[in-house]
C-alpha cells in the first residue's frame, strides 16, 4: 500500500511537471511568434502562422493530417465504396466538430469559411 501512494504521488509529480513543461513551451512559443514580425530571419515564414490565433499555431498541421487521411489512409480501408463513404463522413464529422471547438482563424469568416469547406 504504501509502494502503491509512492507511486501515485510520483506520477502526480511527473504529470504536474510535464503540464508545466508544456505550458512553458507555448508561452514561449507564442512570445517567438509576437517576436517574428520584427524578426528579420522569422518573417519569411510569418505566412504559416499570421492567420491563426496565437494558441493555435499548429493547426495546418492538423489541417495536413485531415487532408493526408482523406488521400493517402482512406483508400486503404476497404474495397467497398459505402465503407470508404462512411468513414469519409466520420473522419469530415471528427474534423468539423474540432474546428467548431477550437476556432483556430483570428477572422470569424475565416472560421466559418473553413468549417462550410469541410463539408
Amino acid at each position: 500500500a504504501e509502494a502503491r501512494k509512492h507511486t501515485e504521488a510520483l506520477l502526480k509529480m511527473a504529470e504536474a511537471d510535464t503540464h508545466a513543461h508544456h505550458d512553458s513551451v507555448m508561452v514561449e512559443s507564442v512570445q517567438r511568434m509576437k517576436a517574428s514580425k520584427r524578426d528579420p530571419e522569422l518573417s519569411p515564414f510569418l505566412f504559416l502562422i499570421q492567420p491563426y490565433r496565437g494558441e493555435c499555431y499548429w493547426w495546418d498541421c492538423s489541417d495536413l493530417y485531415r487532408r493526408m487521411l482523406f488521400i493517402s489512409v482512406l483508400p486503404l480501408i476497404s474495397d467497398q465504396p459505402q465503407l470508404r463513404a462512411a468513414f469519409g463522413c466520420v473522419i469530415s464529422l471528427f474534423f468539423i466538430l474540432l474546428h467548431n471547438e477550437v476556432k483556430p482563424f483570428v477572422k470569424n469568416g475565416t472560421n466559418t469559411f473553413a468549417e462550410l469547406a469541410n463539408y
